[in-house]
């Protein structure tokens, strides 16, 4: 196979490549387009040319039109008219936008308690394309993609007018995406953009949502929808009926008993729906189905590409029928075109993603062999997959799911063989002669044996291919998922199996067998990956990887795949590299977990709109967490201040110290402590006088982890914490010390205020320091005024996001009392910007403070040495 030509390898790979190389350097048009038509140009004089007709330089031509094709091609996608949405000059203001549905909503529940805030509310999204818009008694025709979100839906029927084709008129707030402002934070507005997406608008109310006419979308896709929802439906319907069987199953109350921190409408106590969302998203490709907390399994374990229809799932039914068709009796040139009309109408059913794309083309060039009778090449079928994808949307070549399909796929074509060979097996087939004397068990073994060790080969070739992509997107690492993929996929293939049986019963409104069966079977598979999950060093969650690695990693890629053209390169060589590089990963792993020493004290201010979040980092390496929340249902804890420790190569949490138990503060505890290991947690003691408070030390227990309540008095050494350290003077401490001299709340208060009881304390390092105030207001600032210590710091966080300070009856502006006793030189502000106090500000500016809002500024880090 290494000999057999691949022609389109080299051009597919010029045409993406372009793409790429377009987009990072964004090449002058003029200059594209001239350099474009002199390379067209001289490849056309190659053809005409007989003698240079196949030469190198005509290779090297068309390699290099091929790139400036795929330049020019996003250049072209990228285009927008002038009527676009992208071009509306407005931003966060009201509008009544029409347009039809081209994506029907998703929704979603908050994945935690704590995010949902003790609601129940849904919320979720869909895509119009837009039509005309009117604000501030002006309208305009426009065109374009705009995603709608939506909130407070108490069920899923509440938008019945919100179907493919429908034209919608609707009232709410116009957006363009915000850029990233923390360090490491995913930037949405370009994840948009990448599909054609440059505004959103959000909508309070169903009743913001008037239907005025249907069918206005492709008929095609609209039966397709029409029956996709459908069979989503008899689905949900059935998994209804049979849920009151299963839902006493050990499988289910394992996992009840197995998540103590979070509540029971957020863990599925519908078995049913769970089995459900399961089936939809492996037969119907509905993945935003799918509970959070099964999908976070999913992807621990590397499984999680079984939750949406891919290639895999293809090949599945391809395989399937091709056997199944064989048996009949139909082979030759009539079973290729049936599975190749079954393949394209499955694909168009579970919605055409790029896995299933890439997986159709190449199960067409396969079976287009036996029609046409020609030679075909794995990778050839592939590049010709990327180049129609490619072609037909350039952005997809920035896709996660695109970059991860295809190099999975190449990995295994091109490793799988070599091992094998390693592994010293030798594939005798499943097709064992009949005269061969062997009892039925010892043929059933050596087809298990073959199973097995070809299923390890694969599913090594595989995450070898893709691992590195995998830790540079989401900072995970799965050890355990060549394990649990060969355990999962004769489950999967089972499930589907039955599923496609059981269809047209449920077409017909027909209850079988089938459904317990699968329910069953999707019971095994939310057990298996579960249990996977806990295997100890199962996954690892790391830091960003360095880039260095992932270009050297995948050259090295790129010639292994061209090695029978590179006639000095041998084999061992690779082997040689592969092994280089692995030790050089295992070392980076080991220094990823070691602390790094810092120059000073740093106090980073992160951008988590109306909510807190502080990171400290001490000069002996340590990281402190000073809360971690926001206000809503946004999950600070995975969206920014997890992505922000990465970014810095911080793989754990010292101590996490939170200064009261309101939701903007904490709501994003849960996916901190799922994705880093914390030390030590410091509270109030006020901390567990509230329902959330109870809920977060529960959450504690459950991850073992060490609480302390601290009070006005206690000093604690954040650099080295230890319990010991806790109590001692702020004055007794060694050079290069980091303590924390706790001024707030007392032991013993009868504040009428929650947010006065927050944890405020001044922490010293050298001859600076910085005072941390929570969300303190009147009567939380008085005890600080009052307590007689010395509030004198170089840093102040401004407490209670700037909100004003209501004041009593002496009439006292105890903000400003709190400004000239502490007298710093910069305050922070961590807010959204809509409530913030301006007479706050004006007192900073005229006595010539720098001023840092988190609304303005975003992420801003201030170093104390």
């Amino acid at each position: 196979m290494e000999n057999t030509p691949r022609p389109l390898f080299p051009l597919a790979l010029a045409f993406i490549s372009g793409i790429a190389v377009f987009d990072y350097l964004h090449i002058p048009t003029a200059l594209l387009l001239s350099i474009t038509a002199v390379i067209a140009l001289f490849f056309i004089i190659t053809l005409i040319v007989k003698s240079l007709r196949h030469s190198v330089l005509a290779d090297i031509l068309l390699i290099g039109l091929c790139f400036l094709v795929g330049s020019v091609r996003l250049f072209v996608a990228q285009q927008v008219p002038a009527n676009h949405i992208a071009n509306f000059p407005h931003d966060d203001v009201p509008v009544y936008l029409e347009g039809v549905v081209t994506d029907e909503p998703i929704y979603y529940q908050a994945k935690n308690e704590f995010l949902a805030g003790g609601k129940d509310d849904l919320a979720g999204s869909f895509v119009i394309n837009a039509q005309a818009i009117s604000w501030a008694g002006q309208s305009d025709i426009v065109s374009g993609l705009v995603r709608v979100s939506f909130y407070g839906l108490d069920r899923t029927d509440q938008l019945p007018q919100v179907k493919y084709g429908n034209r919608l008129r609707m009232l709410g707030k116009i957006y363009a995406p915000r850029a990233p402002s923390n360090p490491g934070e995913f930037d949405y507005g370009q994840y948009l953009s990448r599909q054609g997406i440059y505004k959103t608008l959000r909508i309070k109310s169903p009743d913001n949502i008037t239907l005025l006419a249907q069918g206005q979308g492709n008929w095609f896709w609209g039966v397709l929808q029409r029956f996709r929802n459908f069979l989503a439906e008899r689905i949900d319907k059935d998994f209804a009926d049979d849920s009151d069987s299963t839902r006493d199953s050990a499988s289910f109350l394992r996992r009840q008993e197995s998540r103590p921190d979070m509540d029971s409408r957020f863990r599925g106590n519908d078995i049913g729906k769970e089995n459900a969302s399961l089936l939809k998203a492996l037969i119907l490709g509905e993945r935003p189905a799918v509970p959070d907390t099964i999908e976070t399994d999913f992807m621990q374990t590397g499984t999680i590409h079984y939750l949406s229809v891919s290639g895999l799932h293809l090949a599945m039914v391809a395989g399937f029928l091709f056997l199944l068709l064989g048996g009949l009796g139909v082979t030759g040139r009539n079973r290729a075109i049936l599975l190749i009309i079954i393949s394209v109408l499955y694909a168009v059913l579970t919605g055409l993603s790029t896995p299933v794309t890439r997986s159709l083309v190449m199960i067409t060039v396969y079976l287009g062999v036996e029609i046409f009778i020609r030679k075909s090449n794995p990778i050839n079928s592939l590049a010709l997959a990327g180049l129609i994808i490619t072609a037909y949307n350039p952005q997809e070549v920035f896709s996660v799911g695109f970059q991860l399909s295809f190099l999975s796929v190449i990995a295994i074509v091109s490793f799988t063989t070599s091992i094998l060979a390693l592994m010293r097996y030798k594939n005798i087939g499943t097709d064992i002669p009949a005269f061969v004397p062997l009892t039925l068990r010892e043929r059933l073994g050596i087809i298990l044996k073959k199973y097995l060790v070809n299923a390890v080969a694969v599913s090594c070739a595989a995450t070898l291919g893709v691992f590195p992509l995998v830790l540079a997107y989401f900072h995970l690492i799965t050890p355990v998922s060549i394990l649990a993929n060969i355990v999962l996929s004769p489950l999967v293939f089972l499930i589907m199996l039955f599923g496609f049986i059981n269809m047209p019963l449920a077409g017909l409104g027909i209850y079988s067998w089938f459904v317990p069966l699968l329910a069953g079977l999707t019971r095994a598979m939310i057990w298996v990956v579960d249990m996977f999950s806990r295997i100890p060093c199962a996954y690892f969650y790391l830091p960003d990887i360095p880039k260095a690695f992932l270009w050297i990693f995948y050259g090295l890629f790129l010639m292994w795949l061209i090695k029978g053209r590179l006639k000095f390169i041998r084999e061992w060589y690779f082997i040689c590299a592969l092994a280089g590089m692995l030790i050089w990963f295992f070392i980076w792993v080991f220094s990823a977990g070691m602390a790094h020493k810092n120059d000073g004290l740093k106090l980073t201010m992160l951008d988590v709109r109306q909510g807190a979040s502080f990171v400290l980092q001490t000069p002996n390496g340590k990281t402190i967490l000073y809360d971690c929340g926001t206000f809503g249902s946004r999950d600070v804890g995975e969206q920014v201040i997890a992505p922000f420790l990465w970014k810095k190569g911080i793989t754990k949490i010292d101590m996490l110290i939170l200064s009261h138990s309101h939701l903007d503060h904490i709501n994003g505890v849960q996916s901190i402590l799922e994705k880093f290991p914390v030390k030590e947690v410091l509270v109030s003691p006020h901390f567990t006088y509230s329902y959330w408070g109870k809920m977060a030390m529960q959450l504690f227990s459950h991850y073992g982890i060490r609480v302390s309540a601290i009070s006005q008095g206690d000093v604690v050494n954040l650099g080295v914490p230890m319990p010991s350290d806790t109590g001692r003077s702020a004055r007794e401490h060694r050079s290069g010390d980091v303590l924390a001299e706790v001024l707030g709340p007392p032991g013993e208060s009868d504040f009428s205020n929650e947010n006065d009881l927050s944890l405020a304390f001044k922490i010293h390092y050298q001859n600076s320091a910085l005072l941390l105030t929570g969300d303190i207001q009147a009567e939380g600032i008085k005890n600080l005024l009052a307590s007689g210590n010395d509030l004198s710091a170089d840093i102040l966080q401004i407490p209670h996001h700037g909100f004003a300070i209501k004041q009593d009856k002496t009439d006292r502006h105890y903000l400003e009392e709190l400004i000239t006793r502490v007298n710093p030189s910069e305050i922070v502000i961590n807010t959204d910007g809509d409530e913030t106090d301006e007479s706050i500000l004006e007192i900073c500016r005229a006595r010539d403070i720098i001023i840092h809002t988190s609304d303005k500024d975003g992420a801003v880090s201030i170093n104390l040495r």
